[in-house]
């Protein structure tokens, strides 16, 4: 059966209609969230981020979509790669973090890996506090450094869960590289960058 609002909401979109690409978004958003957050390993804060890109990308991307009638097959096959390669990263991540842990449980200086971590820490905390919206550091504050998840971070800041997500995931933009790079340095004894 078509549906002939969305093929309207498609072709809109398509000729650079903002209401109809945020009318078409606003109608998957739950529904992308919910099939990333099917994916067992996938927490909430990046179901919540991998439904945004999904969106963006196939917003951005239906040019290439023959038939506006597909476009909702079309979504979740982009969600089902964005997925798919976030799970990639974090077999990655995990690898490294259980090969660095491993490293860590095989030195004979507790004190010291301690140390480590409390630097580590301490590189967040000092990025963090180079922000100035005050809402976005809060976010990142709980989350990174007192592992909260989205729901009690919008529960104690007074704030939509949506925003805490977006928040979060502006903040990684801005800062991954930057703390990739100096939590590098601290693990590899090197100067900060």
């Amino acid at each position: 059966m078509v549906d002939g609002e969305l093929i309207a909401l498609v072709e809109g979109t398509r000729r650079g209609e903002r209401p109809a690409a945020e009318a078409l978004a606003a109608r998957y958003h739950r529904r992308v969230v919910r099939f990333c957050l099917s994916f067992p390993a996938i927490r909430e804060a990046d179901a919540m981020d991998l439904a945004q890109d999904t969106l963006v990308r196939a917003l951005r991307g239906l040019g290439g979509l023959r038939e506006p009638a597909r476009f909702e097959g079309w979504l979740f096959a982009i969600a089902r790669g964005r997925c798919l390669t976030h799970l990639g990263q974090l077999g990655r991540q995990r690898r490294a973090l259980e090969a660095f842990a491993q490293e860590l449980a095989t030195r004979e200086d507790p004190v010291g890996a301690a140390r480590q971590r409390e630097a580590e820490q301490a590189v967040v905390a000092e990025e963090l506090a180079r922000l100035e919206d005050s809402g976005p550091k809060q976010a990142g504050r709980l989350y990174y450094l007192d592992g909260l998840d989205t729901a009690e971070i919008a529960a104690r800041l007074g704030v939509p869960q949506g925003t805490v997500s977006t928040w979060l995931f502006r903040l990684r933009a801005r800062l991954r590289a930057r703390l990739i790079q100096r939590v590098l340095a601290l693990r590899t004894g090197e100067a900060s960058p």
